[in-house]
């Protein structure tokens, strides 16, 4: 097994991202039938979850001023949320739907406990990682829907608008950030080794409030 933080942290969170991708509005926002509305229905329940990971990320983070910054995204949401609004796509997903990871205040416990102390580096991996993820999915979800859904997009693309031709690779949008992350997970992952175990659980977690 490596000792490298950043790959302990792929290997032992794999089953938990693999479970993350399969919630059920992710899929069907994946799925070719998927309308703008299903969009907005996957943003409406996952905004409450990132709120509540940007609050403990951003703080917990400080406590490591040498990682490189976190980058918030609730507030990308709501923008997107915003323009789709005025756009014409309808909102009744506001009062009825399931939030991704809130169904009981239980669960944001569990999160919150499992972010406490190192554990926030676990869930900084996670969100910062979904950057990858998150440009596949608008690249797909923009050549279905075509040009006019690219400023609704920012919370995918990090507000960084998609470039021409459009790439099917796995590739987070400010690639340069990722590798500087992954480095900054090794290294400290050296100087603290006995911390490793938290920091998964930490990543785990989070993973998990997205199912």
């Amino acid at each position: 097994m490596s000792h490298r933080l950043s790959i302990r942290l792929k290997q032992a969170t794999q089953p938990h991202h693999q479970r993350a991708e399969s919630c059920r509005l992710l899929q069907r926002l994946l799925s070719p039938a998927a309308t703008r509305r299903d969009y907005v229905a996957w943003l409406v329940a996952l905004r409450p979850l990132m709120e509540r990971l940007d609050n403990f990320i951003a703080q917990g983070m400080q406590r490591f001023p040498d990682a490189p910054a976190y980058r918030s995204r609730a507030a990308l949401i709501a923008a997107d949320l915003a323009l789709l609004e005025q756009a014409g796509v309808a909102h009744e997903h506001r009062r009825n739907h399931r939030e991704i990871g809130g169904e009981s205040a239980i669960a944001y416990a569990h999160l919150d406990g499992a972010l406490a102390g190192v554990g926030v580096i676990g869930g900084y991996y996670v969100v910062e990682g979904s950057a990858n993820g998150g440009r596949v999915i608008a690249d797909q979800l923009h050549r279905r829907w075509g040009a006019t859904i690219a400023p609704m997009l920012s919370y995918l693309t990090l507000d960084r608008p998609l470039q021409e031709p459009l790439r099917a690779d796995w590739s987070d949008p400010h690639p340069q950030h990722w590798s500087a992350i992954t480095g900054w997970l090794d290294r400290w992952g050296d100087s603290a080794p006995d911390h490793g175990d938290a920091i998964i659980n930490g990543a785990k977690t989070t993973f998990d409030a997205y199912i």
